[in-house]
Parts: C-alpha cells; structure tokens; sequence
C-alpha cells in the first residue's frame, strides 16, 4: 500500500512552493490564507521536515522543499494529464484553451470558425477564467496571455502585438482637442490591464492627469462596451476593436499617439509544441495575427488618422516600456 500525503496538502504545498507566498496561493486555490497554512504544516509533520522557512517578511522555501516541490508538480502535472486522457476516450479529440475574456470575445472567437473549418475533427474547448498559467495548463492543452514573456518552464510564441490609444463615442471625440482635455471626462478602467492608462498617459507627457471619474470594469471588453455607449474614455487594446473603429461605434480622439504594449502569446507544457493539435493550433494562431496587421515580426496596427487631427496632443507616435 502507497503511503501518500493528502491530496488537499499536497496542492496547498506546490501552489504555495510555487509563489513563495501562502496568500497567493490561497488566492489561486480559492481558500484562505489559514487553510494553506494548516495544510502545508500538517504536511512538514506528515515528513518530519521543514519545507519553508517563516518570518514576518513571509516564506522561503528550505533546500528540502525546493526539492520536493520539483517533484510534486511534476506528479500533479502527470494526474491532471491522466484525468484528461482517460475522461476524454471514446470521444473526438478536443484543444482546451484558456485565454483571457477580452481577447476571447474580440479577437479569438470572430475568427475560431476558420479553425473548426481547416480541422474538423478536433473539437475545442474555451476558458476565460483568471487563473495563472502554470494552473491553467493542467486542465488547458494551450494558455493565451498577455506579456511580457517570463513565463518559466514553459514554450512561448508571440502571436499578437499589441498597441492602445483612447477610444470613445465619437460625439464624446469630437470634444477631445488635445489630451489635456481628458481631464474633464469619465476613464473607462479595465481591471485585467492596470498598467494601460498610466502606460499611455506617461509615454503622452502627462503623466499627472487625473479623470473628473473613474468607472472600473473587471475587463476590457466591458469598458469598450461602456465607451461605446458613450460613458467615458476606455484605453482601446487596437488588435480587438478594429470593427469598432471601422463601423464608426469608436473613434480615437489621438490616432497619431499610439502606445506598443506587452503582446499576446501562446503557452504550452515544453515538449507539447511539437504534439500536432498543438502545433497546428499555434501556427493557425500566429497566421491570423499576421493577417490582421499585427504580426509577431513587428507590424504594427494601422488606422488612419481621424481628419483635423494636427491639435496638440495628437502628434509623434509614442512607445512605452512593456510592463
């Protein structure tokens, strides 16, 4: 007979090994930080080892649990695999994707059908639940996130660039003469991008200006469905509302202040790139970057300037750090 820990414990160790932090495992796990705690203790007892160190700055793994984390992730990884194999036999072969809401509802489902066309017989699956990559592999065949790219572990490939600018009801643009202007009106905040607004705002020299409000949403698409009833000013990702910008529903008050940001890439177990649904998934995926003018070797979104847009603040392409 296996002698063999809790499974419970176990996830609590490997989660908590993995962030160096019991509060973030706690939040990947959906438990409280005391929950992680007691498990991972009753675990150290279970081997009669110290597998962290405390202290009140927070917890760092002993020499014995960095060893022991490579191999019970590598264990859970091979579990969660098994499960996926055996609960999918006498079915078609399915591609589970994990990709975040925004980039699902914009971007990936318009175009999936092409997908589904080229490869009939594959069937897939979509998730937009938040959750780390390294998480979202075990139930997902291929992650799609945001850069920057320090994923460890992992294949990588950059699929879109990515850039954003102000966007709004046009009605609302027509009153956007320079970005100074923008002090007078609602920010549309997306919580999924943080670091959008101060990204343009800073790379636009104005970094000190502050909205008459801010509304903030869980993700882009619902502060692009705002901006385009006309609430406020959303920080437009361009890669996802270019049938916005082309019906007219939203208008850039700045198109020549256009700021490059992380990427969107596609994410893997290293070794699984080479599986075939795997990688023809990826190369499909890169293929529609391409087409839509934000390809992964440097093409940049093209839109053309709204007229009369010489005013101040509306010349000189910005680009920002990646953060």
């Amino acid at each position: 007979m296996r002698r063999l820990p809790p499974l419970n414990a176990l996830r609590a160790f490997e989660a908590a090994a993995r962030h160096e932090s019991f509060s973030r495992a706690a939040a990947e796990l959906s438990v409280t930080h005391g929950a992680v705690s007691k498990q991972v203790s009753l675990l150290e007892d279970r081997l009669g080892l110290e597998l962290f160190r405390r202290s009140p700055g927070g917890v760092v793994l002993t020499a014995a649990g960095k060893a022991y984390q490579t191999e019970i992730s590598d264990a859970l990884d091979r579990i969660a695999a098994a499960t996926t194999k055996v609960s999918r036999q006498g079915f078609p072969d399915v591609l589970d994707i994990s990709a975040p809401p925004t980039f699902t509802i914009q971007w990936l489902v318009p175009r999936l059908s092409r997908f589904q066309i080229r490869f009939p017989l594959l069937e897939t699956r979509l998730s937009t639940r938040r959750e780390s990559v390294n998480l979202a592999l075990r139930g997902a065949d291929v992650v799609i996130r945001r850069g920057p790219d320090t994923w460890k572990g992992v294949y990588s490939r950059l699929v879109l660039q990515e850039a954003i600018t102000p966007v709004c009801h046009p009605r609302l643009s027509a009153r956007l003469r320079q970005v100074s202007d923008l002090r007078q009106q609602v920010w549309l905040h997306a919580e999924a991008r943080p670091a959008d607004w101060n990204a343009w705002l800073d790379a636009a020299g104005a970094s000190g200006l502050a909205p008459k409000q801010l509304l903030r949403f869980d993700h882009s698409a619902l502060a692009l469905e705002a901006a385009g009833d006309g609430m406020g000013v959303a920080m437009g990702p361009l890669s996802m509302i270019g049938g916005e910008l082309r019906s007219g529903k939203l208008q850039m008050p700045f198109p020549r202040l256009v700021v490059a940001t992380p990427g969107y890439y596609v994410i893997c177990r290293r070794g699984r790139e080479s599986e075939a649904k795997v990688r023809e998934f990826c190369d499909w995926l890169a293929a529609e970057g391409r087409a839509a003018g934000n390809s992964a070797d440097g093409a940049s979104p093209r839109y053309q300037p709204r007229p009369n847009s010489g005013s101040s603040g509306r010349s000189g392409l910005k680009k920002a750090s990646r953060q």
